[in-house]
């Protein structure tokens, strides 16, 4: 085997691995709620290099806000403050479910919802999924 097959054989390895995509799962497509009602918005991630889980909320038209960051191996979440009270996070360490559940559904909610991971520096997010409020 020559240096120019020795040198794109590591070279595959390590693109393999910074091209790795993580498992995460999320709720996704559209999801119907009705003013006044909870919805839970589910999420996995079981990457045993994920560090952190976290929920962002986008508006059409607006840039995504960040909801909450949870460390993957505690099942406190922090709640920014803007989203405190009607918006928590359900979270198991051992399963890496890390669930967003908004009460009291306002229109101003309809918005897609983004589970989002860290991992290696870098953030991955879920496919997403539009609640739509009426």
């Amino acid at each position: 085997m020559g240096f120019k097959s020795i040198y794109n054989n590591i070279f595959m390895y390590f693109y393999a691995g910074l091209t790795k995509t993580s498992d995460i799962r999320q709720d996704r497509g559209v999801i119907r709620a009705q003013v006044g009602q909870n919805v839970t918005l589910q999420c996995f991630c079981q990457d045993a290099a994920v560090t952190f889980l976290s929920w962002y909320q986008q508006s059409l038209g607006g840039k995504p806000q960040l909801i909450s960051t949870q460390m993957k191996h505690s099942t406190e979440a922090d709640i920014y403050p803007e989203y405190k009270g009607r918006f928590k996070v359900f979270a198991q360490s051992g399963d890496g479910s890390n669930h967003l559940t908004i009460t009291d559904l306002r229109p101003s909610d309809s918005a897609t919802y983004f589970c989002g991971i860290l991992e290696f520096n870098a953030i991955e997010f879920g496919e997403g999924a539009f609640l739509h409020v009426k």
